[in-house]
């Protein structure tokens, strides 16, 4: 494996891993019934990914 694919396959790890904490820190202040606008204000995430990870 060369050093570009290691890299590579670290910044996928860390993305995925970014995602997760997303997903919870939304599942967290949906329990404590903020708003979506809230929630994406202090995530940074858009509206959209905010409804899609409610229904999951």
């Amino acid at each position: 494996m060369t050093n570009e694919e290691r890299l590579q396959e670290r910044r996928e790890g860390q993305e995925e891993g970014r995602k997760e904490r997303d997903m919870e820190i939304v599942k967290n202040l949906f329990k404590e019934s903020m708003s979506i606008t809230f929630i994406s204000k202090i995530t940074g995430l858009s509206e959209q990914e905010i409804e899609f990870l409610k229904l999951e």
